[in-house]
């Protein structure tokens, strides 16, 4: 039905008319850094002794049962063409009007255009179970999907993001709620990444720096992106920086307290081949604002 839609049809580009079939990708042997697969045979061991201590969590008893579900629903062929990057946004609206809502796949492995970026779990950090399988429900069929993880409060959502970066392993942009939260994010990619500290920057009100190297990552807030005020010199580099090149990754902090408008407004000036939201829950804060005064 997608392919024969004329609002879909009419944005494929010359030379793509031609509708390409293949088999639909599966897991191909990715294997989640911080994992029982990925570590070697001192951290196997590792992680067998303390696999014997029982983990306390706050996670409620249905969260497993929501991350089971949709197990086995992949489709066994894909169809794929090509449309310009004008179109995408229209594209994504006609497929949802139709009820047929996109999803977004990077696939990283074959990326041979962004530079790869040299990073790498520390031998010691090892992803909880929950983590895990949080996880593979992104990179469930050998790409990344993009979306967002939904996980209680004190549970790991800022090392979930980091494994999904060593996972991509391709330059990185963090959006946060605040300063302070920008500086926290930066201070554990260095806890928990083997990473020259000169790749790793935030573009804040008190540090506006860019990485060293063809890839790298940067931390910044959406109030830093977004805003209307004239911006400093410094300011239009580092933007014309983010804006001006393709990212491998956009971990989004705290979507939940994000307003739809500055949302948008982010994902449409900085390209990123795949987005991954964080949140305690995906209730806004408008929302309940306005229940509770209702």
């Amino acid at each position: 039905m997608l392919l024969k839609d004329k609002a879909i049809k009419k944005f494929r580009l010359r030379g793509s008319g031609k509708i390409n079939t293949a088999a639909a990708p599966m897991m191909g042997g990715i294997v989640i850094p911080g994992t029982k697969d990925a570590a070697g045979a001192q951290e196997a061991n590792l992680s067998h002794k303390t696999a014997k201590q029982p983990i306390e969590t706050n996670l409620s008893a249905d969260v497993y049962p929501a991350l089971n579900e949709g197990e086995g629903d992949e489709k066994e062929t894909a169809y794929n063409f090509e449309i310009p990057d004008a179109a995408v946004e229209v594209v994504q609206k006609r497929c949802l009007d139709l009820s047929y809502p996109i999803l977004e796949e990077y696939d990283f492995r074959f990326d041979r255009a962004n530079p790869n970026l040299k990073i790498d779990l520390r031998p010691n950090t090892q992803i909880r179970p929950y983590q895990e399988k949080s996880l593979s429900k992104m990179f469930g069929n050998g790409r990344a999907k993009s979306g967002i993880i939904v996980l209680p409060c004190g549970t790991g959502k800022t090392l979930v993001g980091i494994a999904a970066a060593c996972t991509i392993k391709k330059s990185v942009v963090v959006l946060c709620t605040s300063s302070v939260s920008a500086v926290q994010w930066r201070k554990e990619f260095l806890n928990r990444l083997n990473i020259n500290p000169v790749s790793i920057t935030t573009f804040t009100a008190e540090s506006k720096t860019i990485f060293k190297g063809r890839a790298g990552i940067i931390v910044t807030t959406y109030s830093m992106v977004t805003t209307s005020r004239e911006r400093s010199r410094e300011s239009k580099e580092i933007m014309s920086f983010l804006a001006g090149r393709e990212w491998g990754l956009m971990l989004l902090d705290g979507v939940h307290v994000v307003p739809a408008n500055i949302f948008r407004q982010v994902i449409s000036s900085i390209k990123s081949h795949s987005r991954l939201g964080l949140t305690a829950t995906l209730l806004r804060e408008t929302i309940r604002s306005r229940t509770s005064t209702s």
